[in-house]
């Protein structure tokens, strides 16, 4: 169903390219790719793509969507399927986004304003920390 092609980017660094395509009898083909810099982190992918797939085909028609899930739905989905490429604090920080308001709003009606929230009490919550760590001295 799938497969994972190497390519070399413009400096020389890899990346791995994984791809599906299928065909449905009587129906278009429907193709999806994800492009990541590891290879093991591309086969996870591709098997868990394609196993999504087999559990519900709708899926590829678009008929499945994110309407109803939640920003904090779709950061676990996310350190699912790539967390473990990402460094311990790409990780901790969505783990801490996921606990603020921001996560509980809906995926397609979030708007900027309410990730400006969060980075603006992000940065006062950095500035209040030094301060007391300061004090502390």
């Amino acid at each position: 169903m799938g497969s994972v092609k190497a390519r070399k980017g413009a400096e020389g660094s890899a990346s791995y390219r994984a791809a599906i395509r299928i065909k449905p009898k009587g129906y278009p083909a429907d193709s999806e790719s994800n492009t990541f810099h590891s290879k093991k982190v591309t086969e996870n992918w591709l098997k868990q793509r394609e196993l999504e797939i087999q559990e519900n085909p709708d899926i590829l028609s678009g008929k499945v969507q994110w309407i109803d899930r939640t920003s904090a739905d779709a950061i676990d989905k996310y350190l699912q399927q790539v967390g473990s490429e990402y460094g311990r604090t790409k990780r901790d920080t969505l783990s801490l986004m996921k606990q603020f308001p921001v996560a509980r709003h809906i995926t397609t009606k979030i708007k900027s304003v309410h990730l400006a929230g969060f980075v603006t009490f992000r940065k006062r919550l950095i500035i209040f920390q030094r301060a007391t760590s300061l004090m502390s001295r």
